[in-house]
């Protein structure tokens, strides 16, 4: 889809890169979407430039994408500085946001996301811990103008009667979230691997999943230390005997 030769023009020239991990229903079991995600427009709009290339190229075969699933590579200009980061989806979404206006409500902001304040909460608090957003009076937020300066514990960091504590495992939960969505992908994949193979080490699948789930730029990656903790997670909840 990207190549010079036979590619989609409009693909190759767009602002926004797309690359698309494809889980087809011929060949792998039901894949459990994840909740969707308000993507601003014009991801949406690279995502339809994706989906016709794909169809003009394959034909009666069109794609269906799960929003609340993949990495997306922002690029941050606060001031004077640039930030990279990987992030979700979702989070990616809540920082476009504040290219729209610079302050929001905690309402205003769900509603617009089209997500509960209590799942808003959770997520906008990784880019407050980043020193990307900062939270002044009671929900409502705003971007930083220094920009990308990870919060220290000072007393003007923090609501009054509060020790911080609760956000910092709202963080920690909101991590540990994100990571397990994106591992999930995996599964997918390993259901399938089992299926037909009926059991393999691990090492084994730590391979087919580097060739299969781990390519391209936006590919999750995952050692195999990762891996055991996931698949040990997987027997803990009987999905998986070992």
């Amino acid at each position: 889809l990207h190549s010079q030769d036979g590619g989609c023009p409009e693909l190759i020239t767009q602002a926004i890169d797309v690359n698309a991990l494809i889980l087809s229903a011929h060949f792998w079991p039901p894949f459990k979407a994840s909740e969707p995600v308000q993507l601003p427009d014009q991801v949406k709009e690279a995502l339809d430039v994706y989906t016709k290339a794909f169809q003009t190229l394959k034909g009666n075969r069109t794609l269906e994408w799960n929003s609340g699933q993949g990495t997306v590579h922002v690029t941050l200009e606060l001031g004077e500085k640039k930030v990279d980061l990987k992030v979700s989806p979702i989070h990616a979404a809540i920082i476009c946001k504040f290219e729209e206006k610079e302050n929001w409500s905690m309402t205003e902001l769900s509603a617009a996301l089209k997500v509960s304040s209590s799942f808003l909460r959770r997520k906008i608090t990784y880019w407050i811990t980043q020193g990307i957003i900062k939270e002044g009076s009671a929900d409502n937020f705003s971007l930083m103008e220094d920009g990308h300066q990870r919060r220290n514990s000072g007393p003007n960091m923090q609501r009054e009667g509060e020790d911080g504590e609760g956000e910092e495992e709202d963080y920690t939960a909101s991590r540990k979230d994100q990571r397990e969505a994106e591992l999930s992908v995996f599964w997918t994949y390993i259901v399938g691997m089992l299926t037909n193979l009926d059991s393999l080490p691990i090492e084994r699948i730590h391979q087919m999943l580097t060739i299969f789930a781990m390519q391209g730029p936006a590919a999750v990656e995952c050692d195999i230390a990762e891996l055991r903790v996931f698949l040990d997670g997987k027997v803990r909840q009987q999905k998986l005997t070992f």
